[in-house]
């Protein structure tokens, strides 16, 4: 992100608003605009104005997309001439300008409440919106059967999750679980549906395929909307271009991601997971 980008960041967070025309960078402001970090509305025919929709969901995006844990920080180290690691480390041990530190186990939460046993014990997953219980990868988990399994991001996806049932299948009990490595060694010990929420685009796709599906089979699914015709059109282009020349000879494993892909491609478009958490959930919905 560029120093000039995080500073307009600081002011709208202080309740300012800018111009679609400030921004240099118009691939971080398409982006945070894709993400739903920020909204635009028009002034004019050729002008637009620019606000912060939601500071939680511009910390998600600065943590999860850009590495950066700490906006003022961030600005402090890269208005340095030399910015160093010794720089960095310098600025104290709460600045962290790093990745988020790897763990073994992964956060689950349920909007269902659904009860689970961890090691034996039964423990109840209704926990707030800012909550998930963190389970270590050599726990034993046991999640009834009926439950259907959905994978997302990360942590800050479980919680945004939480706030959006609706948009889910609501047939079953649902539990959110982060997904990685340690998601899928339990999806290939359990007989448990699986749904794959992640991003609406030929990378996203490309993940379930390679690493999910193999796992779970025909217990697995893809997470796509009944109306992506429609909502495609409010996507993004940013980085179409870019995945189209790394992912343009993907494959679906079947005709629904097949279709799905041709979508994409026609469109030209693509959908983060974020748009569905983020945005205004009642358009969706």
């Amino acid at each position: 992100m560029t120093l000039k980008t995080a500073k307009y960041l600081v002011r709208l967070c202080n309740g300012e608003s800018l111009r679609r025309a400030d921004f240099s960078s118009k691939l971080d402001l398409d982006d945070m605009l894709d993400f739903g970090v920020l909204q635009q509305e028009p002034l004019t025919k050729c002008s637009f104005e620019v606000t912060l929709r939601s500071i939680e969901a511009l910390n998600q995006y600065l943590v999860n997309y850009q590495g950066i844990n700490d906006l003022e920080n961030y600005i402090k180290v890269m208005e340095m001439d030399v910015p160093t690691r010794s720089n960095i480390a310098n600025l104290g041990e709460n600045d962290k300008l790093r990745s988020i530190n790897p763990k073994s186990g992964l956060h689950v939460n349920s909007p269902d409440g659904v009860t689970v046993r961890i090691d034996g014990k039964e423990v109840t997953l209704s926990f707030p919106y800012n909550c998930a219980l963190f389970i270590g990868k050599n726990s034993k988990i046991e999640i009834d059967a009926n439950v259907l399994i959905i994978g997302v991001e990360n942590f800050e996806n479980i919680k945004f999750s939480l706030r959006e049932r609706s948009i889910f299948p609501e047939e079953k009990q649902i539990v959110f679980i982060e997904r990685g490595p340690v998601l899928q060694q339990y999806l290939s010990n359990v007989p448990n549906q699986y749904l794959h929420f992640g991003d609406i685009d030929l990378p996203g796709i490309s993940i379930y395929q390679t690493e999910y599906a193999p796992v779970t089979k025909e217990r697995g699914s893809f997470f796509i909307p009944i109306d992506i015709e429609t909502l495609l059109k409010r996507g993004s282009s940013t980085l179409h271009n870019k995945h189209l020349a790394k992912y343009g000879s993907l494959k679906g494993i079947n005709p629904d991601i097949e279709s799905l892909i041709k979508l994409i491609k026609d469109k030209k478009k693509r959908l983060a997971q974020e748009y569905f958490l983020n945005s205004a959930i009642s358009d969706y919905a």
